[in-house]
């Protein structure tokens, strides 16, 4: 027995994200609704995971953060043509609110995935996405792991992306990949018995997923109300992709500013719940005579969400004014309007036989089934 002396004690947590009094947690700083604080009382410990320890915001530095948000307008916006970028922005900033989605809007997570030919650029998008919420510049999942360690993973990615890079069909499983983005999607996992005859807690990704593959699974029940598909073409802006990966290490600066804007605000929850309940409104126009037409709706909704809260910090930084937001936020509205449609179209015009031959396709070049006599 030590008297009178004083015994330090740290507390130590493994999860990241929103707190249970409203406050965000990261590696190296706690972000309140009265301002960031660079050393919280609470330490986090992501050791356990195989790329989660790169996990880490850094402290926004006021004196280069204007000229952050103006690299992303002008560099990393113009990657690639806006039906890609504007969604891609939008899935990045609504990424840290992942886990009140359920909760706040009623809504499961979609996951974003980026479809193209090999050698397009989608990797190269998924690692510049990542470094806003660290250095994951050569750090990321394959689709090629089994499903249950894409979900162990993913369990220490909360309220931040999770990156899961170069779906085959040939290698990924698809019944597995069908419930990875059921979980993801719904926020539960599957129980799994231990040696010692224990159940041990189901783990599922915690934040939000983004995917990228040169096809995906064409189950289309189950996936396409789960996933915004984005076509990504073979064509490179390359100095705008020169500039992004030399400004790369600083863009997890930028997150922790636009997380502090939102949830100062006190009725901030109920402002983005009526912007998505609107949205929904209008998007579901689109997607009238969908069997799932609703919650496609909805993940283009929330979407939208993140891609509001990213303009609306560009105007707090005085990169753009309430007219350039506006100019935006249109051009979402159209980029949104025509993936619908097209999608829409796609599901409808698509017949009952078209779909058994995809998916058998699928299932074939995966080496799920055989049939008898076929060549």
């Amino acid at each position: 027995e030590l008297s009178g002396v004083s015994i330090p004690e740290t507390s130590v947590t493994t999860s990241v994200g929103f707190t249970e009094d409203g406050c965000y947690l990261s590696r190296n700083m706690l972000i309140t609704p009265n301002g960031i604080i660079a050393e919280p009382d609470m330490e986090v410990d992501l050791s356990e995971g195989s790329f989660s320890p790169k996990i880490g915001f850094l402290h926004p530095d006021a004196s280069i953060l204007s000229r952050i948000g103006t690299h992303l307008l002008e560099d990393f916006i113009d990657l690639k043509g806006r039906e890609v970028m504007y969604p891609l922005m939008g899935h990045v900033a609504l990424a840290p609110f992942a886990s009140v989605i359920k909760d706040l809007f009623g809504k499961g997570k979609a996951a974003l995935h980026l479809q193209g030919p090999s050698g397009g650029g989608k990797t190269f998008l998924g690692i510049l996405a990542m470094n806003f919420f660290g250095d994951f510049d050569d750090r990321f999942v394959s689709w090629s792991s089994t499903a249950n360690a894409i979900e162990a993973e993913g369990w220490f990615f909360r309220d931040s992306l999770y990156f899961v890079d170069d779906y085959k069909a040939r290698v990924a499983e698809q019944n597995a990949v069908t419930r990875i983005l059921q979980n993801h999607a719904d926020g539960h996992g599957r129980a799994r018995l231990r040696s010692n005859a224990r159940i041990s807690d189901p783990r599922y990704i915690r934040g939000l997923l983004l995917s990228t593959g040169e096809d995906f699974v064409s189950d289309v029940e189950s996936i396409t109300g789960r996933t915004i598909l984005l076509r990504v073409d073979p064509e490179k802006n390359l100095l705008a992709g020169s500039r992004c990966w030399q400004n790369r290490s600083v863009y997890s600066m930028f997150l922790p500013g636009l997380i502090q804007m939102v949830i100062s605000k006190a009725d901030w929850k109920q402002y983005c719940r009526q912007f998505v309940d609107e949205r929904i409104q209008t998007l579901s126009l689109e997607t009238l005579g969908l069997s799932n037409g609703l919650r496609i709706a909805s993940n283009w909704s929330l979407n939208w969400l993140g891609f509001e809260l990213f303009l609306a910090y560009l105007v707090r930084l005085g990169v753009i004014d309430d007219v350039k937001s506006a100019e935006m936020a249109a051009e979402y509205e159209k980029v949104a309007r025509r993936h619908l449609q097209t999608q829409a179209r796609e599901m409808q015009s698509e017949s009952p036989v078209s779909i058994m031959f995809r998916i058998l396709g699928q299932k074939l070049a995966a080496g799920t089934i055989s049939i008898s006599g076929l060549g």
